[in-house]
């Protein structure tokens, strides 16, 4: 990672269960796209863990990787999981089980990498949530409901 990239909180859930807490280049960095038209994230990347040094993340082991305010996150916090009205911006709004029965929504770019791509990024529709963005690995998913949408127009 060179010293010009942008890192971010990440917490990266393995498949296995393990949590890994670091910091990572800043994949979620839209620039002039929406928020959710990302490109899935590389297959392999670098994270330094908050004890330090540096590590290879495979994201064929990652359930999920959750770009996030604090390490810490809100234990105390009862998390929006809904949206109260319409979302902000275009997408799907979709709730997602995971194999270990976590369940997460929020909103999703509909469009071409959604389908494709062995994951996609999620924006969850808390703005006080300790979770910034998601990106969830398609193959850990039991359950993808589509709740709601907003269209472009």
């Amino acid at each position: 990672m060179s010293e010009k990239d942008a890192l971010i909180k990440a917490v990266i859930h393995l498949a296995d269960k393990t949590l890994v807490k670091g910091y990572v280049k800043d994949f979620t960095a839209a620039g002039n796209r929406s928020a959710l038209e990302h490109a899935p994230l590389p297959e392999e990347f670098e994270l330094k863990p908050v004890e330090g040094g540096s590590t290879t993340i495979c994201l064929d082991q990652a359930k999920a990787v959750f770009f996030v305010r604090e390490f810490e996150g809100q234990p105390a916090y009862n998390e929006l999981r809904f949206f109260k009205n319409v979302p902000e911006f275009p997408g799907l709004w979709v709730r997602l089980r995971f194999t270990d029965d976590e369940v997460v929504e929020g909103l999703i770019h509909n469009s071409l990498p959604l389908l494709m791509g062995p994951g996609f990024f999620l924006k969850p529709p808390d703005p006080q949530s300790n979770n910034k963005m998601v990106y969830a690995m398609k193959k850990y998913l039991v359950d993808f409901q589509i709740m709601g949408l907003r269209s472009e127009y």
